[in-house]
């Protein structure tokens, strides 16, 4: 997960808040993951990618194994779309983010204890 590039950690970043701070929307579409990310994205300074390369990065999480994909179909009204979540654990997800320069301006050390509180993570 550290070989990731900036935006890749991004998008994984935008995951693990989502699944910290609303776990019962998970799994979500991309629109849903694309809106945190570009929050993220301003947060850091960075320029958010466009709609598609941000759900390329999505795929590759997916093929990667660190993010589950579900297909779904809802016929001819809603189409077929993908459902994202995080697919290892949690602390293996905050632990690759640490020492990043692109986390520097997001605060992780929060994000964690929250995640502990929520009993995301294994006690130690």
């Amino acid at each position: 997960m550290r070989n990731l590039t900036s935006q890749g950690h991004l998008v994984l970043f935008a995951t693990i808040s989502m699944t910290v701070n609303n776990p019962k929307k998970l799994p979500a579409t991309k629109q849903t993951f694309y809106n945190r990310y570009s929050e993220l994205a301003n947060i850091t300074d960075r320029d958010p990618l466009g709609g598609r390369a941000s759900h390329n990065h999505l795929a590759e999480l997916s093929m990667l194994g660190i993010l589950y994909r579900d297909k779904r179909n809802e016929g001819r009204s809603g189409g077929i779309y993908y459902e994202y979540r995080l697919d290892v654990p949690m602390e293996a997800a905050l632990t690759s983010l640490e020492d990043l320069f692109i986390t520097d301006d997001l605060d992780l050390t929060a994000l964690r204890n929250r995640a502990q509180q929520r009993g995301l993570l294994e006690d130690p």
